[in-house]
């Protein structure tokens, strides 16, 4: 009999010590492929994360590019109201979401830490913003889109008036006036004025950072097109507004 139970107790234990040793498979987890990309649930490349995303934040566009995956690390920037940040962290599973976790670097006023979540069908998602140093900001939620491949954009272009100003519109969403001031040597006299931009229909939306030439901080442009004989799509010749007309002068 004791033979028995020396025989019954050596095979539980055996059969304890295996099932404590098979590891939990979690299935809904990121998992490296070894090429340095990892995957969800074996079906999603989350390098396909990388690229530009267009939201509204606070009443005015914001752009923010995704352009670096690796493992679970994820950096990029975003510009709003002319504000280029620089953006890193960490991403994760969440459900059929990635969630990323950001943040920028922490010596402007307008800092703060991203939580992102896009949706791996889609590439649309929802975001927050929390700032990091100023108390009297508040949290910011917002939502954005992933830019869609569709081609040139006739608009991303340097448009100048006859005041020797420009507009350079940037295919990242952020806008730059350049002027002159008249003073000091020619380096001193140039001065920018940053911002983004937005496309609605037949018009162009600008969103200035402070400053004092547009005091409104926002300016609307007309796109001016003309058809020419035998063309079928007319072309963009230039846009209209600040009561100016401003023409493309590269070649």
């Amino acid at each position: 009999m004791l033979k028995f139970f020396i025989a019954f107790f050596s095979i539980a234990l055996l059969v304890a010590c295996n099932q404590a040793s098979t590891p939990e498979v979690k299935t809904d987890s990121l998992i490296n492929t070894g090429v340095n990309e990892l995957v969800l649930n074996t079906s999603f490349d989350v390098g396909q994360l990388r690229g530009l995303y267009n939201g509204t934040f606070d009443g005015s566009p914001i752009s923010i590019s995704i352009n670096y995956v690796s493992g679970k690390n994820v950096s990029g920037y975003n510009v709003h109201k002319g504000l280029k940040r620089n953006m890193r962290g960490s991403l994760e599973p969440f459900g059929s979401q990635i969630k990323l976790v950001m943040d920028e670097p922490g010596n402007n006023k307008y800092d703060g830490h991203f939580e992102l979540f896009i949706d791996t069908a889609s590439f649309a998602g929802k975001g927050t913003w929390q700032p990091k140093n100023d108390s009297t900001l508040k949290t910011k939620d917002f939502s954005f889109t992933k830019n869609k491949e569709q081609g040139y954009n006739y608009l991303v272009s340097t448009w100048s008036d006859t005041l020797n100003r420009s507009i350079q519109l940037k295919d990242d969403g952020s806008a730059i006036f350049s002027y002159y001031t008249g003073k000091g040597t020619p380096q001193e006299q140039l001065q920018n004025i940053g911002g983004n931009w937005q496309q609605k229909s037949d018009s162009v939306i600008v969103f200035w950072q402070p400053n004092t030439v547009f005091p409104g901080r926002r300016s609307s442009f007309i796109v001016m097109k003309e058809k020419y004989e035998g063309d079928s799509i007319p072309y963009i010749t230039g846009l209209k507004g600040e009561k100016v007309e401003w023409r493309n002068m590269m070649p």
